[in-house]
């Protein structure tokens, strides 16, 4: 079924692509025209799910392949149909942006089904979130309901996205994985030809596409959104960029920078950098030219339109649940570490970074290579970017420093060096967050900074291969060794990296992957894999976020459910589960003494088939209470014990 799902994105991103680029001068270069419009129909979605939430339509799969089918049937209908994509030719540079886009694929693709459980906390809850969308065909909820941390009010772009894609495939599992690593694959494609528009050179493009795809720094495998709102950067900045040649390109511009303000905050942020280093120069190019130009005009309301479709989420959500709720949302309700918006980080642990950081790929475990400061690597985000291309990096931002005169007085021919000068500052700043009195997650400006990272490699190599060129030294022999250099300091890295096994994290708090779960404790869980998939479970002490990960389903939306598991009151706010986990001990005791008979016809009623009891359960009530209620529960003839593992019992309801 997962092959279904992704022909099904293929052709649904493509579809919406060409409906919002169809104009016959689009594009010249049929393999343009292909990519880029996947690329474009994929930013669309987030928005179009937003759409069709706001006006009361489902977020469904037929739906969104019916509206996205439109504007081709109409042009069959009259007998106009012209893709308009050009020449498609199968030429060199294609075909090994092809090979890097499939290499990169194979890995991110192998390591997230190296092993069957998900990592650290996010991926549990996107699971849960997405779930949410696919069986209820809306993200909309009631301000006092908490299904998980990633659904609304938080950014609801990749929750519609995974949600859709899970109405077509059944394991909300193995949706996650496979489509989180082929997004994060495309991305080297839409890079290759936002490069293009930015150097005027697809030397430097494929080169800068090889580079992002071996640079350590820019992504893993790692299930999270950012994933999601970093790949649509490309085309948001492409179409962007190609207001110069058409106002036309102002519509895709703003429905994929929108994208991105509702998938993730931290990206919105950045993106608002990257746009900003681009209209800086272009500003100064019109200031030098004495003359306000129309691309200026064009693209700065393109940007406040983009503000303005986003505030379709936003003026809802604001409204329903308040600032309150959202700055509690965004910030983790203010807990110490993550003290407000601009002072947030993502680890408990400073991190001063050194040299060493940039030029060394932390690859965790001393066995694997070590990490130089000490400090293990992060799932998230990894750190490093491999000797050589950190060499790379310093010729070509040296290079790029020297012609700071030239950029000044042409910025129009110097617009790549020019905007990846800002850029890299930029997200430079961000990265070395901790040396600073504010910071924003400063461990997720790794994958950011290493956009105009690898084109200034990219100009760096071009640089040094004309420099060995005076000393009568093949550009091919050059080349071929930094490659080959790249490979071995910077991609097999990111390969061991992303083909480690990521254990589950250790976490006692909301998202609830706890400790225990480690050291064969998990075994439990990862038997519900075996049920059939969206089997209805009760998980007494854990939450539903592992069950949805486990292909299993729970009902957090209904509020008899949560308030079963919590029997404090029937009170509506106590719907929201982030009230519970403030709760005493005594106050959840009810629900370790429930009669079996009657509890069994409340489970049946709500269609739950499985109950499971784990080791939390111990640590909320005692030992002896825990075992005492399987025991009561096992011999009650209501239920039947279906496996078995340290600190975890299932039961069938029979």
């Amino acid at each position: 079924m997962v092959l279904i799902a992704a022909l099904y994105f293929l052709v649904v991103a493509f579809l919406l692509g060409y409906s919002l680029t169809s104009w016959k001068s689009a594009f010249k270069d049929g393999s343009e025209a292909v990519i880029m419009g996947v690329g474009i129909g994929l930013s669309s979605i987030p928005l179009l799910g937003v759409i069709l939430n706001v006006v009361g339509m489902p977020i469904h799969w037929a739906l969104i392949l019916l509206l996205s089918l439109l504007l081709p049937i109409y042009r069959l209908a009259r007998g106009r149909v012209r893709l308009s994509i050009g020449k498609f030719k199968l030429d060199k540079y294609l075909i090994i942006l092809l090979v890097i886009f499939a290499a990169l694929f194979v890995m991110m693709e192998k390591g997230s089904f190296r092993y069957p459980w998900f990592e650290d906390t996010d991926p549990y809850s996107h699971a849960a979130s997405a779930s949410f969308i696919s069986m209820t065909h809306s993200f909309s909820k009631p301000a006092d309901m908490f299904v998980t941390h990633y659904s609304e009010p938080y950014p609801q772009g990749m929750p519609i996205l995974m949600g859709v894609l899970h109405q077509l495939e059944p394991s909300v599992n193995k949706t996650l994985k496979f489509f989180n690593a082929f997004i994060i694959s495309l991305s080297i494609l839409f890079f290759y030809y936002l490069s293009r528009r930015l150097t005027h050179s697809r030397n430097l493009s494929l080169l800068g596409a090889f580079f992002l795809a071996s640079i350590p720094s820019f992504q893993s495998h790692f299930i999270f959104a950012q994933n999601y709102a970093l790949t649509m950067f490309f085309p948001a900045l492409y179409s962007l960029l190609r207001i110069r040649d058409d106002k036309r390109w102002a519509i895709p511009a703003v429905i994929s920078v929108s994208s991105v303000l509702l998938t993730q905050q931290l990206s919105s942020v950045v993106l608002a950098f990257f746009i900003g280093g681009i209209l800086l120069f272009m500003l100064i190019e019109a200031f030098r030219k004495k003359s306000f130009n129309e691309f200026l005009i064009v693209a700065g309301a393109s940007i406040i339109a983009a503000i303005l479709v986003f505030a379709i989420f936003y003026v809802p959500v604001i409204h329903r649940f308040g600032m309150k709720a959202l700055s509690s949302q965004y910030t983790l309700g203010q807990d110490p570490l993550h003290k407000s918006f601009f002072n947030f980080a993502d680890s408990s642990s400073v991190r001063f970074l050194t040299l060493t950081d940039f030029v060394h790929p932390c690859m965790g475990s001393k066995l694997l290579g070590g990490c130089p400061a000490g400090y293990p690597n992060k799932t998230d985000n990894p750190t490093g970017f491999g000797w050589v291309l950190f060499l790379l990096f310093v010729v070509g931002l040296f290079y790029a420093l020297s012609r700071l005169k030239d950029i000044f007085i042409h910025p129009e021919k110097n617009t790549a060096l020019a905007v990846s000068l800002v850029w890299f500052f930029l997200t430079f700043i961000g990265v070395i967050g901790d040396r600073l009195p504010f910071k924003i997650l400063p461990n997720r400006w790794w994958a950011f900074m290493s956009i105009p990272v690898v084109i200034l490699a990219a100009y760096g190599l071009v640089y040094l291969v004309k420099l060995f060129r005076q000393f009568k030294v093949s550009p091919s022999i050059v080349i071929t060794v930094v490659l080959l250099g790249v490979l071995l300091t910077s991609f097999k890295p990111k390969y061991i990296v992303n083909n480690s096994l990521w254990m589950p994290h250790v976490y006692d708090g909301q998202t609830e992957i706890m400790s225990f779960l480690k050291g064969g404790k998990l075994d439990g869980y990862l038997w519900l894999l075996t049920l059939p998939k969206n089997t209805p479970v009760f998980d007494f002490c854990m939450g539903d976020d592992i069950i949805f990960a486990s292909d299993g389903v729970s009902f957090p939306w209904d509020p008899e459910v949560p308030l079963h598991r919590y029997r404090v009151s029937r009170e509506k706010e106590l719907w929201d589960n982030r009230v519970y986990a403030n709760m005493s001990n005594t106050s959840r005791s009810d629900m370790m003494s429930e009669e079996p008979g009657r509890f069994s016809s409340w489970l049946k009623g709500k269609g739950f088939k499985y109950i499971t009891i784990n080791a939390r359960c111990a640590r909320y009530f005692g030992g002896n209470k825990t075992v005492e209620r399987i025991r009561m529960l096992s011999s009650s003839g209501f239920f039947r014990v279906a496996h078995q593992a340290q600190g975890f019992v299932a039961m069938r309801v029979v």
